[in-house]
């Protein structure tokens, strides 16, 4: 069994598309953005969801906060 948490871990993947994700129901939010309940179809399995209200690519300090988020 594979987990979306192991995919990372393992490298397998850098990058998720929000379009990877089936229907999503806002369940919080945190200082960076909306927080989702959805299910990875990649790997069908339930996940939290966070979506950045901004880009915060370039800012190390900023990936670092949300990250620990």
């Amino acid at each position: 069994i594979i987990t979306v948490q192991k995919a990372i871990d393992d490298n397998k993947f850098k990058h998720v598309s929000f379009n990877d994700f089936g229907e999503k129901t806002r369940i919080g939010r945190g200082g960076f953005g909306y927080v989702y309940t959805t299910t990875c179809t990649v790997f069908s399995e339930v996940v939290a969801l966070k979506e950045i209200f901004f880009d915060i690519e370039d800012n190390e300090a900023c990936i670092k906060r949300f990250l620990n988020e």
